[in-house]
């Protein structure tokens, strides 16, 4: 059987589809560029958190700020998010018109966004209540201008999908809704991209190197310079953790299992195709993407709580998980790799990947210069 060319970013829709698959591919071009000046908006967003790391003027930090149970529920929500879009796209693709199970899997995509909301909003809001809000250092001003701006994508994409919901229920699954589906694809997963780049500096990289640490899972408090369990004490102790993270996985395979029974796989097949085997493939690789996006994601959070690695090694097996899982992104659930037909796009990451790397380093270097002569 012969396979189409990849001709854009994300899942081709093929040639069961000429009226959109002819002109996509110039459309998510334009809208991948697009995304990628997002990008580097993130990025020196990123370079002035890195900068602002030590500047808590006296207040709260991460240690006394951050919760990793809610972080890890909102981290597992956002990933199983992009597998269930995922599986909308192949009921788009494979589906012949079926519109309700489009429909239901967006559905399932937008209740996993709303999860992930409701957690990320109860945070701000406890750090706010606790007197950390954005106007209290220059620490906390960087990470309320980065991580809210993250969460503002994700209330955006909400949006649009739900935009999306509508006019599918009302017009159909017409050229319109699937070019608008395609380029929401594009987008959702960018966003789970930043966010592991978020939850891996931010969050598991503040708590694990930012404040020194004591013991196995504990850390020195800015303030009162007592041992404290990451995630607290009692219900929420060292046990809250890997309950969060069992029961969470329970609520994620559901996904996984409802996807090999309702998962849009194709009723028939059209002569001189094997949908069903074209169908397979795709799949494969949206549940080769979740599983290892999982397991990259359990280890720097179980590292982070338990191991008792010098702080140097612990934040470099954190990084490397989060540009393996970045990888796995791409190549799972963007459809990017290094066929020849996916040169321009390869072509453009490594020029954004060159400009971000410019931008951040001298965003870095000016900020840092200018704190030191500050003092």
């Amino acid at each position: 059987m012969s396979v189409e060319p990849i001709r854009y970013p994300g899942l081709n829709l093929g040639a069961a589809h000429p009226e959109v698959n002819d002109r996509s591919e110039e459309l998510m071009f334009g809208f991948w560029v697009f995304m990628m000046s997002d990008a580097i908006l993130f990025g020196l967003l990123f370079a002035t958190y890195a900068t602002m790391l030590g500047v808590t003027a006296g207040g709260p930090g991460p240690a006394q700020l951050f919760d990793i149970k809610s972080v890890l529920i909102e981290t597992l929500a956002l990933l199983s998010s992009s597998f269930t879009y995922g599986i909308a796209s192949l009921t788009l693709k494979y589906g012949h018109g079926r519109r309700r199970a489009l429909i239901a899997w967006l559905c399932v995509t937008l209740a996993l966004a709303f999860v992930f909301l409701w957690f990320e909003s109860h945070d701000f809001l406890s750090m706010v209540g606790k007197g950390a809000g954005p106007e209290r250092s220059g620490y906390l001003s960087a990470f309320f201008a980065l991580v809210p701006l993250h969460g503002l994508h994700v209330t955006t994409g909400c949006i649009w999908m739900i935009a999306l919901i509508v006019q599918t229920a009302v017009y159909g699954i017409d050229r319109d809704v699937k070019h608008g589906l395609l380029r929401l694809g594009l987008f959702w997963h960018f966003l789970d991209i930043v966010w592991v780049a978020i939850f891996s500096l931010v969050y598991l990289g503040g708590l694990s190197c930012f404040f020194p640490r004591l013991s196995r899972g504990a850390v020195m408090t800015h303030f009162d310079r007592s041992p404290r369990r990451l995630g607290g004490g009692g219900r929420n102790g060292w046990l809250g953790l890997p309950r969060a993270f069992g029961a969470f996985l329970v609520f994620a395979a559901l996904p996984v299992t409802l996807a090999y029974l309702f998962g849009g796989a194709p009723a028939r097949s059209e002569p001189g195709r094997n949908e069903q085997e074209e169908y397979r493939r795709d799949l494969r690789s949206y549940l080769w993407g979740i599983g290892l996006a999982l397991a990259l994601t359990a280890v720097p959070f179980a590292m982070v709580n338990w191991s008792a690695a010098p702080q140097f090694w612990l934040f470099v097996a954190i990084g490397t998980c989060a540009l393996v899982q970045v990888v796995v992104h791409f190549r799972f659930f963007l459809h990017v790799d290094f066929s020849q037909q996916k040169r321009e796009d390869l072509h453009l990451i490594l020029f954004s990947t060159l400009i971000l790397t410019t931008m951040i380093g001298g965003t870095i270097w000016i900020l840092t210069n200018l704190a030191v002569r500050m003092h």
